[in-house]
């Protein structure tokens, strides 16, 4: 029709679907069947287009067309592909995401730099020095800093034991080297006074978490105040 009447000017008296619906206005007679006819819609909807032309009369001798419209199947598809696309983008972000993710780190670690304290030595693993904890009677949340220095080429774990029990009154998650917990919670309440601890600090390798080195164990005190 655009080569026919490059400059419009053509008339369209009805629609023609290539799939019936009950919402026809009138229908159109022909020898072997009859078709809908349903209003001109000027703008279409995306999930359709036009297919054809059939030139026709009017009652009136006036000449036009009938426009046959169809659903656009191929735009329809392409969202849904184009949708499933970026669903499995972002799947796979997230896949690979988790598959980077070393399980077992310490949500709570936060990086950490202490002017001097720096392991410049790959054949070697930097302790820090752990004396005292300090907390309140009643309480179990502890402020102390458990870091791992940076330049260390492993991950720390840090577990607290009361020295004269055996029980473990904290364990912390992997931290990572530069990193360090701030503040954590007991296992339990405690009343006041000093107790016998040992901190103990068990390294992973850095590649392979799994694999576990030596641990250091400190000797310290836990004191409790009212």
């Amino acid at each position: 029709m655009q080569a026919l009447y490059p400059n419009g000017g053509f008339k369209v008296f009805s629609d023609i679907h290539m799939r019936e619906n009950p919402k026809a206005e009138d229908h159109l007679a022909g020898e072997e069947a009859e078709v809908g006819l349903y209003p001109y819609q000027n703008r279409l909807a995306w999930t359709k287009r036009v297919v054809g032309y059939i030139p026709v009369v009017d009652g009136k001798g006036e000449e036009g067309f009938l426009r046959i419209v169809d659903h656009a199947w191929h735009r329809l598809l392409s969202v849904i592909l184009a949708a499933l696309v970026c669903a499995i983008i972002f799947l796979a972000g997230i896949w690979i995401a988790r598959k980077d993710e070393v399980e077992g780190l310490d949500k709570t670690a936060v990086s950490y730099h202490v002017e001097g304290i720096k392991n410049t030595d790959s054949d070697s693993i930097l302790l820090p020095g752990v004396s005292t904890l300090n907390g309140r009677e009643g309480d179990t949340h502890i402020k102390a800093v458990l870091l791992n220095p940076e330049g260390n080429e492993c991950y720390f774990r840090y577990t607290i034991k009361q020295t004269d029990t055996g029980e473990s009154l904290y364990a912390s998650g992997l931290i990572e080297p530069g990193k360090a917990v701030m503040e954590f919670d007991l296992n339990k309440k405690l009343e006041s006074g000093t107790y016998p601890i040992e901190v103990i600090v068990e390294t992973r390798d850095i590649q392979e978490p799994k694999i576990v080195y030596n641990a250091g164990n400190i000797q310290a005190q836990l004191v409790i105040t009212e």
